[in-house]
């Protein structure tokens, strides 16, 4: 578990990427440790995404059943993870043939830390979808 200076550091430096700074970079740990600590941003958006979740379960599964919303945010929570990493997989399969291998790993640490801050800033339309159902389009909006 990376430590609140290290991730604050991360985030930062992900976030000054986003921003067109290109020292950002040198906020972001690019060796291998930092690789694999990189994944802990999903950890880090955890809480916003389950926010998500919820909202899309309780609008979409059966209102009256536990089981049926459970079972909807299980499949919510499979395919977002599974969209965050299975990508990243099949770029590490053809990185070294695509020649950006010695980028890799730049990648890879800013993508899963720029994951982690675009799921909290929709934080906000997951919240109004989770409390005012009706109000998918204002969801939609500030989306």
């Amino acid at each position: 578990m990376l430590s609140a200076d290290e991730t604050q550091a991360s985030l930062t430096g992900a976030w000054r990427l986003m921003l067109g700074k290109a020292d950002g970079l040198r906020l972001l740990d690019l060796s291998a440790d930092g690789f694999w600590n990189s994944f802990f941003a999903i950890v880090v958006a955890a809480p916003a995404l389950i926010v998500g979740w919820v909202g899309i379960a309780n609008e979409l599964g059966d209102p009256d059943a536990f089981a049926g919303r459970f079972s909807m945010l299980v499949r919510l929570a499979t395919v977002d993870i599974g969209s965050w990493v299975l990508p990243l997989i099949a770029l590490a399969l053809i990185a070294p043939r695509a020649g950006i291998g010695g980028r890799f790993v730049h990648y890879v640490v800013a993508s899963n830390w720029a994951s982690a801050i675009t799921a909290w800033l929709m934080l906000p339309s997951a919240l109004i979808r989770l409390f005012l159902s009706s109000a998918s389009q204002a969801a939609s909006l500030v989306s």
